[in-house]
């Protein structure tokens, strides 16, 4: 948050085409950037230049699908199927957070997901998240958060080195911030174990609902053991 001086908003931003409620909430807060005028997708860069993080205008769908309403164990379709009205949920997705190198291991992802979470009570609408932890692609070292971000966008990123061991520490975390592990039917590239979503307190009832009847579990079988049996390996974030 600015204490100091305005925030500066990309005057490629048009606040009036953004669909999300977070996302509409969040200009201003932080320095914000877009790389063009049609792209759903907005960067928040922290004015202490530690980290910047960004989001997708309301572009990830959830709804039940054929498959939610077979019986494992007959194969049959539930009644269930006959009688629930299938609705969609189109939600805004918190794409990606990354904090400088030297600003690591102070909280700074939890309270950044913390603040998110309060915008999304307080607006009553619903967000996702991946879990795909990355490092940026290309050489050399970011100094700043705006070094970061232009490397970012320039080289695109990449699985870090142990992406196992930091999904499972990532899944973890989310799950300690109220996150629910949900099946998203939008997501093509990552797996169901990587898609969450934070219900918002004050979401409409049908939305509540929705999500919740979509969540998984799942378990890291042996971790301490370091052997990696639950989770099998995914692609990259949507």
């Amino acid at each position: 948050m600015f204490q100091t001086r305005r925030a500066r908003v990309d005057p490629d931003i048009n606040v009036g085409r953004i669909r999300s409620r977070i996302v509409r909430n969040m200009i201003g807060q932080y320095d914000c950037f877009t790389e063009d005028s049609r792209s759903e997708e907005i960067f928040f860069v922290d004015p202490y230049q530690k980290f910047f993080f960004s989001m997708l205008d309301s572009v990830c769908e959830f709804r039940l699908g054929f498959g939610d309403f077979i019986n494992e164990e007959t194969g049959e379709l539930d009644e269930e199927f006959f009688s629930t009205r299938r609705t969609d949920v189109v939600l805004p997705v918190f794409r990606v957070i990354y904090t400088v190198r030297h600003h690591r291991g102070k909280g700074i992802q939890r309270r950044v997901l913390e603040e998110i979470k309060g915008v999304a009570d307080e607006c009553g609408e619903s967000f996702a998240i991946f879990a795909d932890p990355f490092k940026i692609s290309g050489f050399g070292r970011e100094l700043n958060a705006s070094e970061a971000l232009v490397k970012f966008v320039q080289n695109g990123y990449e699985q870090t080195d142990n992406w196992m061991d930091d999904l499972y520490k990532q899944r973890k975390r989310f799950l300690e911030l109220g996150f629910i592990n949900a099946k998203c039917v939008h997501a093509t590239l990552t797996e169901p174990f990587q898609h969450f979503v934070y219900i918002s307190k004050n979401a409409r009832k049908e939305e509540q609902e929705l999500l919740e009847s979509l969540q998984v579990h799942y378990y890291h079988k042996h971790y301490e053991a370091g052997v990696n049996e639950a989770m099998p390996s995914g692609g990259l974030n949507m």
